[in-house]
C-alpha cells in the first residue's frame, strides 16, 4: 500500500502533466489563429494583384482596340 506522501507526489505530478499538456494545446492554438490570419493576409494579397492584373489587361485590350480603328481610318499611315 502506498504512503500518503507517495499518494500526494503522484497526484502533483498528476496534476503538473495536465497542465503541460494544456499549455501545450493552447500553444497550438495560437499557432494555428496565427496561419489563419496569415492565409487571410495571404488571400487579401493574391486578391488584390488580381484585380490589378485585371486592370492591366482591360487598359491594354482598350488601347489596342482603339490603335485598331485608328489603324483602319488610316490614322498611322504615312500616306501624304
Amino acid at each position: 500500500m502506498k504512503s500518503i506522501n507517495s499518494t500526494e507526489r503522484e497526484m502533483k505530478r498528476l496534476q503538473l502533466e495536465i497542465l503541460r499538456k494544456q499549455n501545450t494545446l493552447a500553444e497550438l492554438d495560437i499557432t494555428k489563429r496565427e496561419a489563419e490570419i496569415l492565409l487571410i493576409r495571404q488571400q487579401i494579397i493574391s486578391a488584390k494583384s488580381t484585380r490589378m492584373i485585371m486592370r492591366v489587361t482591360a487598359t491594354l485590350t482598350g488601347i489596342s482596340i482603339i490603335a485598331t480603328i485608328m489603324n483602319y481610318f488610316g490614322v498611322f499611315s504615312n500616306k501624304v
